[in-house]
């Protein structure tokens, strides 16, 4: 299991949190999926690296661009 953090820009509403959380889920196989509005950032478990390269392509669908990636195990 991979615990990652990635830093995203362009969150400019409450809603595009619960956007973003439920697009993970459903897309990217995000487990534990928590938003951050005020820090800009998504924190979330995977089951392997590829999940974290799903999940910045779906973020970036919605228009939002991802920063730094920190994975850890």
């Amino acid at each position: 299991m991979k615990h990652v953090t990635m830093k995203i820009e362009g969150m400019s509403c409450p809603s595009c949190m619960g956007k973003i959380k439920q697009v993970l889920e459903e897309r990217a196989n995000a487990r534990d999926v928590e938003v951050l509005f005020n820090s800009g950032r998504v924190k979330f478990v995977s089951d392997d690296e590829k999940g974290a390269e799903a999940a910045r392509s779906v973020i970036e669908s919605l228009g939002h661009e991802v920063g730094s990636v920190r994975i850890s195990d």
